[in-house]
């Protein structure tokens, strides 16, 4: 009987529970954006107001209701299972900068007080700097804003728009009416194009202009199929990563159209990027002819890993070709010294031709007997003999 009194308390408080959630209070800057979550296991007791700004995804069992540019319009109670919250609107912001997060083609939107002059001042990642200025409704830009700029007056306050966004819009954007935004941009592309045939390789990229140091971004490659997601590859980043790659090998047909980049900081979702394959089918040889051309397309475009170990590899084989040609260097020099010494050796080593001295001898005898009176030397000339004559007299003869 005791159990039995326990089960039913236990039931009725979780349907007081579930039918009356605790209430919460949201207050968001006008102008800001909004994520909120609730459980998707329970969706009927799920309401919210639905506006043109508000956009819902499911992913892994948590329904995201993204509500971008908040506005008076969007205020009101958002009830989720086992929670009640209600989201009011505030013209002053606590944090010093509002964090935006904006796809390419997308449209960015400033909010501020009604007034005869108004001006953003801009500040690129590259330290660029422009400036938007309205005065009576007359809007005034440099190049990077032209023809992408737009204002409106609302009943309590005005917008500035820049549409289409691009992906070098990021930066800060500081008005002297109003919030400081730090807008962060983000773009998805297909290498070598989204035109895809059976068989072909694909990288998918998908990127966001910067990180900051307080900021826990995470880019999810996920792959839809039918009213559920799969996923595919998550990348966390951090100071100076901010891509998140993916190849796709040996396309089928189901699978081209629903690839979509999920953008996360801290754990709540704030964009969408889906990117869309086109699916070319036509002839063997055509689709032979344009395998081929996608391999020779992405040769050399290959994903990070694969990058750094070819670059290593190069290294590595620059360092062996140098050092055996240093060794090659060396010992041919070191040849030639051996063989100069040898020569030089050789030349000390042979005999100098011997040089043959010829004297020339005059014989006069005188009363005591025959002197030499004279030697003269003659000096050698190369291959060439001398002789030495001798002169007698009559007298000398005859003894």
């Amino acid at each position: 009987m005791q159990h039995m009194l326990w089960y039913i308390n236990f039931l009725f408080f979780y349907i007081i529970v579930s039918i009356i959630p605790p209430n919460c209070v949201e207050i968001v800057p006008l102008g800001a954006d909004l994520t909120i979550k609730c459980s998707t296991r329970e969706a009927d007791f799920t309401h919210f107001p639905r506006k043109e700004n508000v956009r819902e995804f499911i992913y892994e069992e948590t329904l995201y209701i993204m509500i971008s540019d908040i506005t008076h319009g969007n205020e009101g109670s958002y009830k989720c299972p086992f929670k009640h919250l209600i989201v009011k609107i505030t013209e002053q912001s606590m944090a010093k900068e509002i964090l935006k997060f904006r796809l390419v083609g997308e449209t960015f939107m400033l909010f501020f007080k009604c007034a005869e002059r108004r001006q953003v001042k801009w500040t690129s990642l590259s330290g660029r700097t422009g400036s938007i200025t309205i005065i009576s409704s007359i809007v005034y830009m440099n190049e990077n804003f032209k023809n992408r700029v737009k204002s409106a007056d609302r009943i309590h306050f005005m917008t500035l728009s820049i549409s289409p966004v691009a992906f070098e819009d990021a930066g800060k954007y500081i008005p002297d009416f109003g919030f400081h935004i730090n807008l962060v941009t983000i773009q998805v592309k297909a290498f070598p194009t989204t035109e895809v045939y059976p068989g072909c390789r694909v990288q998918l990229s998908c990127s966001v202009s910067h990180v900051l140091a307080n900021m826990h971004v995470e880019l999810i490659w996920i792959k839809l199929s039918g009213y559920s997601s799969v996923h595919v590859k998550t990348q966390k980043l951090k100071l100076g990563t901010v891509e998140n790659s993916l190849w796709i090998e040996d396309l089928k047909e189901e699978e081209i159209t629903k690839w979509t980049c999920l953008v996360f900081n801290e754990n709540n979702l704030v964009a969408l990027a889906p990117i869309t394959l086109k699916y070319i089918t036509s002839s063997k040889s055509d689709i032979t002819t344009s395998i081929n051309v996608y391999t020779a397309m992405t040769t050399g475009y290959i994903d990070e890993k694969a990058t750094n170990g070819i670059i290593i590899v190069n290294v590595l084989v620059v360092c062996l070709i140098f050092i055996i040609l240093t060794l090659v260097i060396v010992l041919a020099l070191e040849r030639m010294e051996t063989s100069d010494a040898k020569n030089t050796e050789v030349q000390i080593n042979e005999p100098l031709p011997e040089e043959i001295q010829y004297a020339s001898v005059r014989f006069i005898k005188e009363q005591r007997g025959a002197k030499y009176t004279a030697v003269e030397t003659i000096e050698h000339l190369p291959e060439e003999t001398e002789y030495a004559s001798v002169g007698l007299t009559n007298e000398q003869r005859g003894k």
